[in-house]
């Protein structure tokens, strides 16, 4: 059974797309409402994030999440 994280979290997102395929990187985070209940409570739990987007193969996203100590 998995119980959702429940302190500050640091989160990283790596998000691929390909040739010349542009996505507006501030709009993609709004998709981890979604893991809300599931990887954590709130996604108000978040107190550090990384971002990034390239261009290339494969397309992808790469989420990883660690708890704040």
């Amino acid at each position: 059974d998995w119980t959702p994280l429940t302190g500050p979290l640091s989160v990283k997102l790596s998000f691929r797309f390909k040739n010349g395929h542009r996505a507006d990187l501030w709009n993609l985070p709004k998709s981890l409402d979604a893991f809300n209940g599931f990887i954590w409570r709130d996604d108000k739990q978040v107190v550090k994030s990384e971002m990034e987007l390239e261009v290339g193969e494969p397309e992808g996203t790469m989420l990883i999440v660690e708890e704040v100590k």
